[in-house]
């Protein structure tokens, strides 16, 4: 390990619960800092001299990184890393990690029981009976679909969106899969799961959950800012159910809206949002067919202590020298000197 006392640096910090940090870094000798800071700028002011920055939702773009001089790790809390430049900090020779592992099986369920809550009507359903209705206003006038005759389409399958699939099984006559990273003969094996392009499972799908990253033109090949907009939703069943879970941007919210005033959208299911938090006069609230959680699919009290460990323990392994996990750009380690 570098005899190097290292500055460590933590964003974010509006709780107050970091004994996983601690417990982590604080035997190596690191100097530890803690700030509720929410912009790289009131970062610098505190911290100019930070080796180490771990951060949720502070963004760093390369204006920002290049401020930091001493700066070699930025470790984000949780899978998501688009607040970074990431092709930045590799080109500054910075170190971006992330979490992916985390709250997989928290995130997929969460995704399933907003679809099934939303395909359910449950929540009009608790409505109706709080305000004095009862069955027969049910039966008489609204429709509920048989899930055992929908087809499910899930846009991205990698590590949560291929737990979906998985969970999903039971439940649907049909589950078409998109995603232009993973070969179609993985799902070949799977009852009732189908590989198909991003056109079809818009045109087959009764439901659709989004589980891709966010990307955006120039990052990717196949970029999924806005990959749900007014177009994509012209193409979709009438009646169609949205939940996304993956991130905000991926569905233009102007176009979700349009969608859901004319009917082509029955209902959504938002755990994350374009702006967030979501601000208090946003169209979106106004929709009794939507239902709005704040980005919290991947909690449980397990889940907020296992990911802090792990952030930490990036950068635990950076300073004693030791193999990095969940690197984003692994290219970058060659040029850093410990």
């Amino acid at each position: 390990m570098s005899e190097k006392k290292y500055k460590v640096v933590i964003t974010d910090a509006d709780e107050n619960f970091f004994e996983p940090e601690k417990e982590v870094l604080e035997p190596l000798g690191v100097d530890l800092q803690i700030f509720d800071v929410k912009s790289a700028d009131e970062l610098y002011e505190l911290a100019p001299d930070a080796d180490i920055i771990l951060t949720t939702y502070v963004k760093f773009d390369r204006e920002a990184m290049q401020k930091f001089k001493n700066l070699k790790l930025i470790s984000r809390h949780g899978a998501g890393y688009d607040n970074i430049d990431v092709r930045a900090a590799t080109e500054l020779g910075i170190i971006v990690c992330n979490i992916p592992e985390y709250g997989r099986d928290q995130v997929a369920d969460h995704a399933m029981t907003l679809l099934l809550t939303l395909i359910r009507r449950v929540r009009e359903l608790d409505e109706l009976v709080r305000n004095g209705g009862w069955f027969d206003y049910v039966r008489e006038r609204w429709s509920i679909p048989c899930m055992q005759e929908m087809t499910l389409g899930v846009i991205g399958t990698g590590k949560i969106g291929s737990k979906v699939v998985k969970k999903a099984q039971p439940f649907f006559a049909r589950i078409l899969v998109y995603d232009p990273y993973i070969p179609g003969r993985v799902f070949k094996a799977l009852d009732k799961v189908e590989a198909v392009d991003f056109e079809t499972l818009l045109r087959e799908s009764d439901a659709i959950t989004i589980h891709t990253p966010l990307t955006r033109e120039g990052e990717s090949e196949y970029p999924t800012y806005h990959m749900i907009n007014d177009e994509a939703f012209e193409k979709m069943k009438d009646g169609v159910i949205i939940v996304n879970t993956a991130r905000g941007p991926v569905i233009d919210t102007d176009a979700l809206v349009r969608a859901l005033e004319s009917g082509k959208v029955s209902a959504a299911g938002l755990d994350v949002h374009e702006t967030e938090p979501l601000p208090e006069d946003h169209p979106i609230r106004k929709f009794k067919n939507v239902i709005l959680t704040p980005h919290a699919a991947w909690y449980t009290n397990y889940s907020i202590y296992d990911m802090k460990r792990k952030w930490a323990e990036n950068a635990a392994r950076f300073i004693k020298g030791e193999e990095l996990q969940n690197v984003v750009n692994p290219e970058v380690l060659e040029k850093i000197k410990r």
